[in-house]
């Protein structure tokens, strides 16, 4: 994606400082965030050399949360913690 800072400019006005110092700001922050999303999705180049694109990002099946398998633990932890408790036990 290509950086238009006038397009973030208005965020800046409050600040004290001069249009150059500005940008520079604004483009330190945006190749910040570039790099995240790039690393999220594989596409970093650091990724890329090291063959790491496929296998280590946020896409990963791997690293996906499988919602009904985490509900059915806490569920099934919560039932026994409270049958515990109804026998007086700790489970915790």
């Amino acid at each position: 994606m290509l950086l238009d800072v006038d397009d973030y400019m208005d965020c800046l006005d409050t600040l004290d400082l001069t249009r150059e110092q500005k940008e520079e700001i604004i483009r330190v922050v945006w190749s910040f965030m570039e790099a995240e999303v790039d690393r999220a999705f594989g596409l970093h180049p650091v990724q890329k050399c090291c063959g790491h694109a496929v296998n280590d990002n946020l896409q990963s099946p791997s690293t996906s949360l499988d919602l009904k398998l985490t509900s059915k633990r806490f569920n099934d932890q919560s039932a026994a913690n409270d049958e515990a408790e109804v026998k007086g036990v700790s489970n915790g």
